[in-house]
């Protein structure tokens, strides 16, 4: 009694909220989902895993037991993980006779050609001696095989999810940009904001679309044909562009679109500004004294932002430039 009274008189401590645990606890949500659907077998391998089970069934007299595995595709085929399809088909090599492994090897070695790179089957034939009648060497190339073919099937999959992801990212993005410009251009329209302000929002867009076109396609270029492990850890380490290319293209964008109106670049091919009046003295007057000749120079001023954000280096190598050869000309002009 005297104990309980004790507990009872302590004061209870109550856990503080915290935000950085509560968003802890949403992030180790996503990832542990994120690695459920990773090792859950999809839809399609269903019936690859009947199959199994059916080769199982045949020789089975030898097996080992794989029982929860089968209770688990009568209960349900979504129970079943890629660790259990692998430890299904170990077991079955495990039984199979030299004729059957003769009869199998062809078979896999043939799904290794389709998944692998070339490279990777070539160091696979290289290293296994050919036409063998060890029973122990042909169950170690069976095993062998099983092994990588498991690999890829595992990670293939995430790598091609991964890529989709990154898609669907740019895909989103672009259309969040759209409306955002879309609401501010139309507040400029009804505040009546000075005409150039409304144009370099649109040069500002066009350039973070050729940014996020420029990553993207960075992201597609990678060479993803050796280990597949490799290739995500190259998708992930590539997708950082993806956030920093976008803002630097629209950035880009309007140093263009400034070198343009300050007369630094022209030509045919690049488009051409006017002042309206005299006395330009602040950047409101700036930005209501000029704007492009005729429509042609808007469609010039709209495909040049688009190419500063796509070509990342073309604004920063023409910045070099110009610096490179004021610096030639300041010695020469200190000389005379």
């Amino acid at each position: 009694m005297n104990e309980n009274r004790q507990n009872s008189d302590q004061p209870v401590t109550l856990r503080k909220f915290s935000i950085r645990r509560w968003l802890s606890s949403i992030r180790c949500w996503f990832v542990d989902r994120r690695l459920r659907i990773a090792i859950t077998l999809p839809d399609y391998a269903g019936a690859y895993v009947n199959h199994l089970v059916g080769e199982y069934n045949k020789s089975r007299d030898n097996a080992v037991t794989l029982g929860s595995v089968i209770n688990k595709l009568k209960d349900s085929c979504s129970d079943l993980t890629w660790g259990d399809l692998y430890s299904l088909e170990r077991a079955l090599a495990a039984t199979m006779s030299v004729e059957e492994i003769h009869s199998c090897l062809g078979g896999l070695r043939f799904r290794l050609k389709q998944v692998a790179s070339k490279e990777a089957f070539q160091a696979y034939e290289s290293s296994w001696p050919k036409e063998s009648k060890v029973l122990e060497e042909l169950r170690a190339e069976l095993r062998s095989l099983i092994d990588l073919l498991h690999w890829y099937y595992f990670l293939l999959p995430i790598l091609n999810r991964r890529r989709k992801h990154w898609v669907n990212f740019v895909i989103w993005w672009l259309v969040v940009w759209t409306l955002i410009v879309a609401v501010v251009s139309g507040i400029f329209a009804w505040r009546q904001a000075p005409p150039l302000a409304n144009v370099f929002v649109w040069i500002f867009y066009l350039g973070v679309v050729g940014g996020y076109i420029s990553a993207l396609r960075r992201i597609q270029a990678l060479e993803l044909d050796g280990d597949p492990l490799v290739s995500i850890y190259r998708i992930e380490a590539s997708a950082y562009a993806l956030w920093l290319s976008p803002l630097l293209g629209g950035t880009f964008a309007i140093i263009l679109s400034l070198l343009f109106i300050g007369g630094v670049l022209s030509g045919k091919f690049f488009p051409s500004f006017e002042p309206v009046g005299t006395g330009i003295n602040s950047l409101h007057a700036f930005l209501w004294a000029f704007h492009p000749k005729d429509y042609s120079d808007y469609a010039l001023l709209l495909v040049w932002s688009f190419v500063a954000g796509f070509a990342e280096r073309l604004v920063p190598d023409t910045l070099d430039k110009m610096i490179a050869e004021q610096k030639v000309k300041s010695p020469s002009s200190k000389g005379s």
